[in-house]
C-alpha cells in the first residue's frame, strides 16, 4: 500500500490523503472448460491487477467517499488509470475556501537573451535576433493558481524590414510542461540561404 497527497490549485494549504494498492490475482472464471482441460494442462487462469483508490475524507455533504477498485489486464496504463480515478474522486471533495486566481502567468526565462532571469509584461522582446536563431519561453503560473490554458497560449513573430510584418507561428510552435510550468519552443524552418551569382 502506498499513500499520496493532492492539493487543489486554488486552495494550497490543504492536503487530501489518498491510499493506493494494486493486487495481483488470477481471473479462473475464464479457465477452458473441462473437455478442454482433459488434453492439456491445467490453466491456472489469466493475471489480473485490482487497483484500488480512496481517502478518508468526506464528499462535499459531508459522507464518506467510496473506494474505487479498478481491474486491469495490464500494468502498462496504471499510471493513466491511477490519474483518472484520482480526478474522479478530487472532484467529489469539498476544497472551499477557494482563493481568486489574482496573479497572471508571466515569462520567467527564455532564450536568446543575455543569460538574466526576466519576468513582467513585455519581458519576452528581445531585438536584432537573426531568423535562423531557435527560441525558448519558459512561462510560469504561481500557486493559487488555475494554471496556462493552452487554447490561450498565441506566438507571433514581428520581422522588422523597411516594413513591419507580424507572423502568427502559434501552430509551429512546441509546447510541453505543465499549465504551470509551460515551455514553449520554435524551431525556424528557414536555416539556410543559398545565393548563387553568375
Amino acid at each position: 500500500m502506498a499513500d499520496f497527497f493532492v492539493r487543489h490549485v486554488l486552495n494550497p494549504d490543504k492536503l487530501v490523503r489518498f491510499s493506493l494498492t494494486i493486487t495481483q490475482i488470477h481471473d479462473v472464471q475464464h479457465d477452458p472448460p473441462e473437455e478442454v482441460l482433459t488434453e492439456y494442462p491445467r490453466v491456472e487462469g489469466d493475471e489480473v491487477w485490482v487497483l484500488e483508490i480512496g481517502t478518508y475524507e468526506l464528499d462535499i455533504n459531508g459522507e464518506e467517499i467510496p473506494t474505487r477498485k479498478i481491474h486491469l489486464t495490464t500494468l502498462s496504463d496504471v499510471d493513466k488509470e491511477i490519474k483518472k480515478v484520482t480526478e474522479e474522486l478530487c472532484v467529489l471533495i469539498d476544497w472551499e475556501p477557494l482563493r481568486d486566481d489574482a496573479q497572471a502567468p508571466y515569462v520567467y526565462w527564455y532564450l536568446p537573451n543575455d543569460g538574466t532571469i526576466v519576468e513582467g509584461e513585455h519581458a519576452a522582446e528581445v531585438f536584432d535576433v537573426p531568423i535562423t536563431v531557435d527560441v525558448y519561453v519558459k512561462i510560469r503560473d504561481s500557486l493559487p493558481a488555475a494554471g496556462i490554458d493552452y487554447s490561450s497560449v498565441d506566438v507571433k513573430l514581428e520581422v522588422y524590414t523597411p516594413e513591419t510584418a507580424e507572423f502568427d507561428i502559434t501552430s509551429e510552435v512546441e509546447i510541453t510542461g505543465s499549465p504551470y510550468d509551460l515551455q514553449l519552443y520554435w524551431h525556424p524552418p528557414v536555416r539556410v540561404w543559398d545565393e548563387y551569382g553568375g
